[in-house]
This record gives C-alpha cells, sequence and structure tokens, in this order.
C-alpha cells in the first residue's frame, strides 16, 4: 500500500513541475499604463508582460522567476502584470527595474533567458 501512495506522489510531483522555456526578454518602459491585470505597470516594478501563447488571466499577480541563460546565478524574481501582444512564440518584456536587476546597467535592450511559468 505505501509503494502505491508514493507512486501516486511521484506522478502527481511529475506533474506540478513547471515549463522551463528560454527564448528573448525585451526591455520595455510601461511608465505607469494600466496592464492586462488591471494595474498600473511602473518602471521601478519587478514586473513581467508574458506573450499571446503563454498568457492567462489566471497567472496575474503571480510570481516568476527569469534568469540570465548561461548565467543561472543572475535570477530576478518577477510579477506578472501585462501581455506582450507583439512577443514571439516564448519572448517576454520586462520592466526597467527587471532588467536592470539581471544585468545591471548596460546598453542592450535584448537579452537571453530563461523562466518558468506560473504552475
Amino acid at each position: 500500500m505505501q509503494f502505491k501512495f508514493l507512486a501516486l506522489l511521484s506522478a502527481f510531483v511529475t506533474v506540478a513541475v513547471a515549463q522551463e522555456l528560454e527564448d528573448s526578454g525585451h526591455l520595455f518602459i510601461p511608465d505607469g499604463a494600466l496592464g492586462s491585470c488591471g494595474n498600473p505597470v511602473l518602471d521601478t516594478d519587478l514586473a513581467v508582460a508574458l506573450g499571446p501563447a503563454h498568457w492567462s488571466d489566471a497567472f496575474c499577480g503571480q510570481t516568476i522567476q527569469v534568469a540570465v541563460q548561461g548565467s543561472p546565478s543572475e535570477t530576478v524574481s518577477v510579477v506578472v502584470q501585462d501581455e506582450c501582444l507583439t512577443c514571439l512564440k516564448n519572448q517576454i518584456l520586462l520592466t526597467p527595474a527587471a532588467f536592470t536587476a539581471l544585468i545591471g546597467n548596460s546598453p542592450n535592450k535584448t537579452i537571453p533567458v530563461i523562466y518558468n511559468l506560473p504552475e
């Protein structure tokens, strides 16, 4: 009986693992505009906009981890606040605060990222 319970628990844990995605993160300047979640998004917020392929209202307010590809130690926690209607596939938009938290002050406006969708 204990073995069946552990097998069932193992199957559940496998299903609950978040999907890891990689693509590019782009700097965007929301400047207090209303995000798709219904709240103003400030440049100083650690916030992200997900592309249409992964957007869901259910993700509003949830936190995800975003890392620079090849540098997993450079990670930031961001809150889903908006949808990026122009993003392709797995691209995301990051506020200036989130972008700077990842790479510091840089002239780059696009970086390679890895992130997990909310569960």
